[in-house]
């Protein structure tokens, strides 16, 4: 999996992604973290649509294909880079756009065949991006409520 840190150094201070430290560097530098070893088959189209249940207009991550599944858990990871560097408890309307750059960003990255064609419709087709953000943002909050539920709340006997 490739994770990319770009826009979100603050100072001299390292930022971790996914177990692993990185020096700050200039914000407009991309830092590649990890490289990736998948295979470089073509994709089309149909190969970036969203699965959704059956009989239903939820999705679940596990069901989408893989390039759709490497792309909103990346795009977690800079939404969570976003969120701690920017502004940790953003307003509805500012937390949608964070959730749209990470996207965009993520998409913009991803080195596996598809990337282009999921970034082209990130930024062309306002009902696909509309879906994937309220799944990144489901996805997120779930992670959010598992980690301060489970963890010990401090001054508490």
């Amino acid at each position: 999996m490739v994770f990319w840190l770009a826009d979100l150094s603050y100072g001299d201070s390292p930022i971790g992604v996914a177990g692993g430290v990185v020096p700050a560097v200039p914000n407009d530098t991309p830092v590649k973290i990890e490289a990736s070893s998948e295979s470089t088959t073509p994709i089309s189209r149909v190969n970036t649509d969203l699965v959704f249940l059956e009989g239903s207009t939820k999705l679940l991550l596990t069901n989408q294909r893989p390039i759709i599944r490497a792309i909103v858990q990346d795009a977690i990871e800079h939404l969570h880079c976003s969120l701690l560097v920017r502004n940790a408890f953003p307003d509805p309307v500012i937390a949608f756009a964070f959730t749209k750059d990470a996207l965009r960003l993520a998409a913009e990255r991803c080195d596996k065949p598809g990337g282009s064609i999921i970034q082209f419709r990130l930024q062309e087709d306002d009902e696909y991006i509309t879906k994937l953000v309220s799944l990144v943002s489901e996805l997120t909050s779930q992670i959010s409520r598992l980690m301060f539920n489970d963890s010990p709340v401090h001054g508490s006997p």
